[in-house]
C-alpha cells in the first residue's frame, strides 16, 4: 500500500499551508536577502557552500534565471 502525498510542492497555489507551517511563518525572523539581511538566506547559503565544497553559494529561486546563469 503506498502512501498518500501529503504536500503537493509543483505550485505555492497547489498545497494549503497547515496552522503549524502558519506559525513558523509568522515567527520566523526576516530580512532583505538583496542586502544580506535575511538570516534565513544567509544560513541556507552557507550550508550549501559547505556541504558543497565551495567557499560561497547563492540563493536562486527560479528556473528561468537558474538556466540563464549556467547557460553562460
Amino acid at each position: 500500500m503506498s502512501t498518500p502525498i501529503q504536500h503537493d510542492f509543483r505550485s505555492d497555489t497547489v498545497t494549503r499551508p497547515s496552522q503549524a507551517m502558519r506559525a513558523a511563518m509568522a515567527s520566523a525572523e526576516v530580512g532583505d536577502d538583496v542586502f544580506r539581511d535575511d538570516p534565513t538566506v544567509t544560513q541556507l547559503e552557507a550550508v550549501m557552500a559547505e556541504r558543497f565544497g565551495k567557499e560561497a553559494s547563492g540563493c536562486i529561486r527560479d528556473v528561468g534565471h537558474a538556466n540563464r546563469i549556467w547557460s553562460r
